[in-house]
């Protein structure tokens, strides 16, 4: 699988610090970004939240069927009330 997604966006404020998207939530908003791209996506789950600290990363498993590949998530920092990122999905499945 390969796919960039730049400019998603996510409302923050899920996190406890209210600047930054819990693990869940981030997972559910990268799965609708790529399929919003037109890749074909059974679930996604992330190690942590994200913060909107422009730079910050996050690393993501995206699930196909019986293939997984990791992804990075960055933060681009926020707009108005969104906290904005884009996805990395890595060439190459991890399993």
């Amino acid at each position: 699988m390969v796919a960039v997604v730049a400019g998603c966006a996510a409302r923050p404020g899920i996190g406890p610090d209210g600047r930054s998207i819990d693990a869940v939530a981030l997972a559910e908003q990268v799965r609708v970004s790529l399929v919003d791209g037109g890749n074909r996506v059974d679930r996604v789950t992330c190690a942590a939240g994200l913060p909107a600290t422009p730079g910050a990363t996050v690393r993501c498993t995206v699930s196909l069927g019986q293939r997984s590949w990791g992804a990075t998530v960055t933060s681009t920092g926020s707009v108005a009330d969104e906290l904005t990122f884009d996805v990395v999905v890595d060439d190459e499945p991890i399993t």
